[in-house]
C-alpha cells in the first residue's frame, strides 16, 4: 500500500525529510500528498524493532487501533461499546491490519458523530474535546477526512449556535488547537 511505502521511504530515510524520493518523478503515482501519520507511525515502530519487514510496520497501527476503539468506548455507553466494537473490527476486517486506510476512516467518523451526539445531549467538554480529536484524526489518516469534517461541520456549527451560552470561548480555542494545519512537508518539483 502507499502508506507503507511512504512508510519505508521515511524508514530508510531517517525520518520525515527532503530526500530524492520525494524529488523524483518516477513516483508521482504514489500520492505525495497522503497525510503521513499512518507511515510514520509505521516506520517509527520499524526503527524501535530494528528492521524493515514487511511484518514489523504495520505495529504502528497498534496506537491508532487503541486510540480509536477507546474512543469509541468514550464516546458511546458501555453496552454499546460491547455491540459497536465487535461490528467495527468484523466490517473493518482485513482492514485492520493490510494496509488500506477507508476502515480506519470510518472508525475516526463513527467515534467523532458518536461523541457529536454525546455533546449535542449532555453539553460534556469532553465530548466535544473527542469529536475534534476524532476529526483531527481523520485528516491525518487520509484525504478523504476532509470529506468527513466538511459533512460534520453544519451539524457541528449547528450544535455550538444552540449550545452557545454554555459553550465557552476557551473551549473553541482548545480544540482549534486539536485540527491539524497544512504544516505537512511537501517536496514537490
Amino acid at each position: 500500500s502507499i502508506w507503507f511505502f511512504h512508510a519505508k521511504v521515511i524508514f530508510f530515510d531517517g525520518g520525515l525529510k527532503d530526500s530524492p524520493f520525494w524529488r523524483n518523478p518516477a513516483y508521482d503515482w504514489s500520492h505525495w500528498d497522503y497525510p503521513e501519520l499512518v507511515p510514520m507511525l509505521a516506520a517509527r515502530t520499524a526503527a524501535f524493532i530494528g528492521v524493515w519487514n514487511e511484518f514489523a510496520p504495520k505495529g504502528g497501527l497498534i496506537p491508532l487501533a487503541v486510540a480509536g476503539f477507546t474512543g469509541l468506548l468514550a464516546a458511546g455507553t458501555r453496552q454499546g461499546f460491547l455491540m459497536l466494537a465487535p461490528a467495527a473490527a468484523a466490517v473493518m476486517g482485513a482492514a485492520l491490519w493490510n494496509g488500506y486506510m477507508d476502515g480506519w476512516i470510518a472508525l475516526y467518523a463513527a467515534v467523532a458523530v458518536l461523541s457529536l451526539g454525546a455533546w449535542m445531549e449532555s453539553s460534556s467538554r469532553a465530548d466535544l474535546a473527542l469529536c475534534a480529536a476524532a476529526l483531527g484524526t481523520t485528516l491525518c489518516v487520509k484525504n478523504e477526512g476532509q470529506l468527513v469534517a466538511a459533512s460534520l461541520l453544519p451539524a457541528i456549527l449547528w450544535a455550538a449556535a444552540v449550545r452557545r451560552k454554555t459553550l465557552r470561548r476557551q473551549d473553541v480555542s482548545e480544540l482549534d488547537g486539536l485540527l491539524p494545519r497544512d504544516h505537512e512537508i511537501h517536496f514537490y518539483r
